[in-house]
């Protein structure tokens, strides 16, 4: 069995990751309202108004109030911590399929992919 001060150990971590996960996403959904982050604006998705501005916001809203919400309360230790992090997890996956259907292939899709699944799968191991 694991120590309870273990635990929270290991929460810092997840609750650190989410912090800097929250700035990054943050800080690229900026990017993409001001320049589109020097992609084409033919590549943002028709969907969401065909200009990059729809799609940063939407990552800023995701990624970065979502996992910063989660850090928070990981970092907090927050009764609900695991339950923000399975959502923050859960919203990072389901957006980064709705990329790969909506604009060109990044090797940051499959990155932040496999981050939500894991950040799941840590709220799922929470002793």
């Amino acid at each position: 069995m694991t120590s309870p001060a273990l635990r929270t150990h290991g929460r810092r971590w997840v609750g650190a990751v989410e912090a800097l996960t929250s700035v990054a996403g943050t800080a690229g959904g900026i990017g993409l309202m001001v320049n589109g982050l020097g992609m084409p604006p033919d590549d943002a998705p028709r969907l969401l108004g065909g200009t990059w501005r729809v799609p940063g916001l939407v990552l800023i809203a995701v990624v970065g109030v979502g996992q910063g919400v989660a850090a928070a309360a990981e970092l907090t230790d927050h009764r609900r911590a695991g339950a923000a992090t399975l959502a923050a997890g859960a919203l990072v996956v389901g957006l980064e399929l709705a990329e790969l259907r909506l604009i060109p292939f990044s090797w940051l899709t499959p990155a932040y992919l496999g981050l939500g699944l894991v950040e799941m799968g840590t709220a799922f191991g929470r002793g």
